[in-house]
């Protein structure tokens, strides 16, 4: 088993590209620092490391380095859970591009209101992206547009539910529309999100009709959707709330569906036997917080 003293130390000659200046930034020799990193080379079975005028990785060290990374990352994170009686520690939230984002924005200032050395890491990806740190332990709490598969973790649904709407230039003829049909979308070039199961769910609200589509592109982040809409490539098909370029504001237009199509956004964390008192005391919050009103 690797110590996480030679996991620091391979982080600095990674970081540093020198077994001399990462002598010095872990406080130790280089020659103790050299016979480390081999015997670590050793007991791993490969090379981590080209040596020439400046030390780089290898393949099999760049490896290393991202789980040598979240390992050290998790080790912070569960000292600073278990060294003291107060809430304090980080807390890591996942989420994509979607309007119920400013619901967490909300969440997080009222609770540091209530717990103010508690600070957030937020990360913002696709859903799978989302789920797999998640998996890893690197983020906390995710939040989901449905539909989504999460089986793996406990989750409660938040109470408004996110539309899907037609993103499009602001000369577009159906720009002069209050909503937009499955009819009208046909004869257009459209942008469909990259996530299977919500390109399903558009297949079953076009209905027969689907493959008459002209798809001219997938994109997963609604932020690069946007832009493709605003230099004409076509319509983009995506949840509302979606972050515009900035400059492109009164160049777009945004139609909801008729019939509309709509879905949930969970909250979710992974099963486990025993969460953090940071995650228990903040999942307890977040369902107060967004549950309440809807009781």
């Amino acid at each position: 088993m690797i110590e996480l003293r030679l996991l620091k130390y391979f982080l600095a000659v990674a970081n540093e590209g020198s077994i001399t200046r990462a002598a010095e930034a872990v406080h130790t020799s280089q020659p103790n620092l050299s016979r480390q990193m081999q015997e670590l080379e050793e007991s791993l079975g490969c090379r981590l490391f080209d040596r020439g005028k400046t030390v780089s990785l290898t393949d099999s060290g760049e490896l290393l380095r991202r789980r040598a990374t979240e390992i050290l990352r998790l080790a912070a994170k569960a000292e600073a859970e278990l060294s003291s009686d107060e809430l304090t520690g980080t807390l890591s939230v996942g989420f994509g591009e979607m309007k119920c984002v400013q619901d967490i924005a909300r969440l997080a200032v009222e609770f540091r209101r209530t717990h103010p050395n508690v600070r957030f890491e937020f990360f913002t990806g696709t859903a799978d992206q989302v789920k797999e740190q998640m998996e890893k332990g690197i983020l906390d709490v995710g939040l989901l547009l449905e539909p989504v598969e999460i089986e793996k973790y406990h989750f409660f649904r938040l109470p408004e539910r996110m539309r899907y709407v037609a993103v499009m230039q602001d000369s577009c003829p159906l720009a002069r529309k209050n909503a937009v049909t499955p009819d009208d979308l046909v004869p257009y070039p459209l942008i469909l999100p990259a996530r299977a199961n919500v390109r399903n769910e558009i297949s079953a609200w076009f209905s027969k009709r689907f493959k008459e589509l002209n798809v001219v592109a997938v994109n997963n982040l609604s932020a690069n959707t946007s832009v493709l809409v605003a230099h004409g490539l076509g319509i983009a098909l995506c949840s509302e709330g979606i972050s515009v370029p900035e400059g492109a504001e009164n160049r777009l237009a945004v139609r909801p569906f008729v019939p509309e199509l709509s879905f949930a956004a969970v909250l979710a964390w992974k099963k486990s036997p025993a969460r953090p008192r940071l995650l228990e005391a903040f999942i307890r919050f977040a369902k107060k917080f967004f549950l309440a009103d809807a009781d």
